[in-house]
Order: structure tokens, then C-alpha cells, then sequence
């Protein structure tokens, strides 16, 4: 398989921090509803400073970039502009300026473009009925962290998960639609998901492919390159796919919690009987980025497939 490079990259002063690797230098998820949400800024400061510490707000949003500036400029909308929510708890160093981290949250809009959700649709193993509920969706509330790649990730990421938490709180959502990870996830089942401690649940997407070969498939994970961790792979032969799904989630909890100090040429076992060869490679499936490879052995290895009797 062949991958098209995804240029995370929205301005000039963000292109070193997106590349092959899969990381986004700006973080989105999207709100969808199925009517036009009422967005109260001052509950929303309110709430957000219980996830996330001293908030200070700015209208300055005309001045920053954004990875809808386009959309922005052929829509002619003088609300299209975000308000920007600085957290002054949480400071990210340049060369020689320091900056709070800053969200930007815009202004409900009106879905234009459906068939960007259908990707997302096609990997929805995890949600049955999601169809007919995005399909009901008119309009939508997206944000995004800016000036964050500097933070460690996983300070980053709490910070994200603050912000969609004050959001789900202020204005509760039908479905949640993660970038990173091209996800879209029932709002009720992502919480209490955070709550049994699954804070991965919106950022990860588990993805199954098959090759057109009986008995070999694909399955990764996409979301975990966004914060700058490689994301999982392995390519099979053989195996039951819930098995491969339970050890992919576990190993990516693991790459979350300790960071990407696995080496190529080591194993990682996930039972006292199981145990993957790992490399990291670029990735079989798009979008393009770094994986961890798991090999699960020449018994199930997909380069197996042609000494095997089916």
C-alpha cells in the first residue's frame, strides 16, 4: 500500500512542527448538533478554569492562524474568527518570549460539507447508529489548542481534554468528531469513558483493513501521532482480530503513559504467552506517519501468508 502525505501545517509559523511524522502542531475536534447551539462565553470561561486553570479571553482571533483560514476567507463571515481562551497556568517557551497555551473556540456554524465525516464513518465499528445521527446534524462548534506543540504532550493533552469537557458541559453535543484521529464519538459513551479513566477514548481510533488475501489484515491505530507518539500497527495472518484489537489498545495505554521507549528489536508482550517483535516504520495505511510495527511472528506474520495452507 501507498500513503498521501497529510500537511498538518496552517501557516509558515507552523511548518517545522508538521511533517512525516503524523504530529499536529494544532489539535481539532468538532461539536455537531442538530440545532443551533447557544454558547454562553462567560459559563464557558467559568467552566473551562475548573479543567484548566486561570483563563483570560482575547476577540483577537482575526490575528492568529487557523487551520480553517481558507474556508474563513471564502465564506466572508466576519464571525468566522475564533474567540481565543488564554490559560495562563500553563506557559510554552520560545526562544525568547514565553506564552500562555491558547484555545480557540469559534462560533457555531451551519455544516457546508458532509463527506469530510466519511472516513471517520467507514472506521465506526465502536458506534452502531452513528450514521443516522451525524446525518441529523446541522451545525457544528470546532476548536483547537494553538502555540501547545511546545508543551509536554501529555500537558497538552489534558489541556484539550479540559477544553471538550467545559464544551460538552456548556453545550451539550450529538457526536464529537476528533481530526487527529478521525473519530466520531457519542458524547455520553466519551464520558464516561474519561470517567472509568479512558481519556484516549476520542483521541485513538482503532481502524481494521482487509488486503483482498483471505485471512490477512491491517489494523492500527490513528490519533497518537497528533500528540507526537508513534501510533500501532501490525499486519497479519491468521489471528482473531478482537485479540489483535485488546493488544493494540493496551500498547497504545502503554506508549501514552511511558513515551516511545520501545526500540526497534524489542518485544513487548501484552500476556505470559504473547509477545511482538517491534520496529517503527512508516505506516501501511494513510495517513502518512511513524508506527510502531508489531510483528506478531512467523506463525501469523502477513509475510507468512504465502508458505501458509489456508
Amino acid at each position: 500500500m501507498t500513503s498521501d502525505v497529510k500537511n498538518n501545517s496552517v501557516d509558515q509559523q507552523l511548518e517545522n512542527d508538521s511533517d512525516s511524522s503524523g504530529f499536529a502542531p494544532i489539535y481539532i475536534v468538532e461539536f455537531l448538533y442538530d440545532q443551533l447551539p447557544v454558547l454562553s462565553v462567560e459559563k464557558l470561561r467559568a467552566t473551562l478554569e475548573k479543567y484548566t486553570g486561570i483563563v483570560k479571553i482575547s476577540e483577537a482571533g482575526n490575528e492568529l492562524p487557523s487551520p480553517f483560514v481558507q474556508e474563513i476567507a471564502d465564506s466572508e463571515d466576519e464571525n468566522s474568527h475564533p474567540l481565543v481562551f488564554f490559560h495562563m497556568d500553563h506557559k510554552v517557551s520560545f526562544e525568547d518570549v514565553e506564552v500562555p497555551a491558547q484555545s480557540c473556540i469559534y462560533e457555531p456554524r451551519k455544516i457546508q460539507d458532509f463527506t469530510r465525516f466519511d472516513v471517520a464513518l467507514q472506521q465506526s465499528f465502536h458506534w452502531q447508529n452513528v450514521r443516522q445521527t451525524v446525518e441529523k446534524c446541522q451545525y457544528s462548534i470546532r476548536i483547537h489548542d494553538l502555540f501547545t506543540a511546545g508543551l509536554p504532550y501529555k500537558q497538552r493533552f489534558e489541556l484539550i481534554l479540559g477544553l471538550v469537557q467545559a464544551i460538552e458541559e456548556t453545550a451539550p453535543c450529538k457526536a464529537m468528531y476528533w481530526h487527529g484521529s478521525e473519530k466520531l464519538v457519542h458524547p455520553t459513551t466519551y464520558l464516561e469513558a474519561v470517567d472509568l479513566g479512558e481519556k484516549l477514548y476520542g483521541a485513538v481510533n482503532l481502524r481494521l483493513y482487509s488486503t483482498g488475501k483471505e485471512k490477512v489484515m491491517i489494523m492500527d491505530t490513528l490519533g497518537l501521532s497528533s500528540l507526537g507518539i508513534p501510533d500501532i500497527q501490525c499486519h497479519f495472518y491468521g489471528m482473531d482480530p478482537s485479540e489483535v484489537a485488546r493488544d493494540l489498545l493496551v500498547i497504545s495505554k502503554y506508549l501514552y503513559d511511558q513515551g516511545d521507549i520501545i526500540h526497534d528489536g524489542e518485544s513487548i508482550g501484552t500476556s505470559a504467552d504473547k509477545a511482538y517483535l517491534c520496529e517503527h516504520q512508516h505506516a501501511l495505511v494513510v495517513p502518512e506517519r511513524y508506527v510502531l510495527d508489531l510483528n506478531p511472528g512467523a506463525k501469523h506474520a502477513a509475510s507468512q501468508f504465502n508458505n501458509n495452507n489456508e
